[in-house]
């Protein structure tokens, strides 16, 4: 278990460091987009309020942030984001956590299309374990890769305050939901070489659909509904 990178591959040492941009600038170009946005009166008392921060508090905190980059031994913006991620207290579902769109497939059955996404989700797994497969790029640069290590075998544990993210790197099972009933499923071999076909799949999930017929009004998956001090 680890909440660093386990992968060096996925870091790109040479790449650029964040820029900074000029304090001024930003507070202009706040200014310029938040014009549109309010009312005359509004937007004199923001600018004035802009202005004396500019003159005040600005210049410290920008003095601050430069010493942050220097520091760091990856960007400035990461701890923040980091911070504004783990910190908030909203439920994860909806708030949180994100959703998938698919297009449509020969196979449209629930069973069908739930194995062969799964099957999917695990050959790319094992790209991003042997460092197969491309890397992303913005125009010709390559961009640092290290996000996609915690797309797998990664959880989120709540925490008073701010959470705490775990990844479990010799993970070889996958919980299934159903009717909030819990089952863990091996998707990879004991030695993570080898992947679940899809038709294993198909027969892993029949199975369990078939044993799942009635809810389970006490799923703990219903605690994740809650503000995340509270569970």
């Amino acid at each position: 278990m680890t909440n660093k990178n386990p992968y060096d591959f996925l870091e790109i040492k040479d790449l650029p460091r964040l820029p900074i941009p000029p304090l001024k600038e930003t507070c202009d170009q706040y200014l310029e987009l938040l014009q549109p946005l309010v009312g005359k009166k509004e937007y004199e008392i923001t600018k004035r309020n802009v202005n004396d921060f500019l003159k005040e508090d600005g210049p410290e905190l920008d003095k601050d942030l430069h010493l942050l980059a220097e520091k760091t031994s990856t960007s400035w913006l990461e701890g923040f984001w980091d911070t504004s991620y783990l910190t908030y207290r909203a439920p994860n579902p909806i708030n949180v956590n994100p959703f998938f769109s698919f297009s449509e497939t020969p196979d449209m059955s629930q069973l069908g299309r739930a194995s062969k996404i799964t099957n999917s989700f695990l050959k790319f797994y094992q790209m991003v374990r042997n460092n197969k497969f491309k890397y992303d790029y913005e125009r010709d640069m390559k961009l640092c890769m290290t996000q996609y290590f915690r797309l797998f075998g990664t959880t989120r544990i709540p925490y008073i305050g701010r959470d705490k993210l775990k990844t479990y790197t010799k993970s070889n099972y996958m919980i299934v939901l159903c009717n909030n009933h819990m089952w863990k499923v091996q998707v990879l071999s004991s030695d993570l070489k080898e992947i679940a076909s899809a038709e294993q799949l198909k027969r892993h999930f029949n199975y369990i659909m078939e044993n799942s017929q009635e809810i389970n009004n006490d799923g703990i998956s219903i605690m994740t509904s809650e503000n995340r001090d509270t569970w």
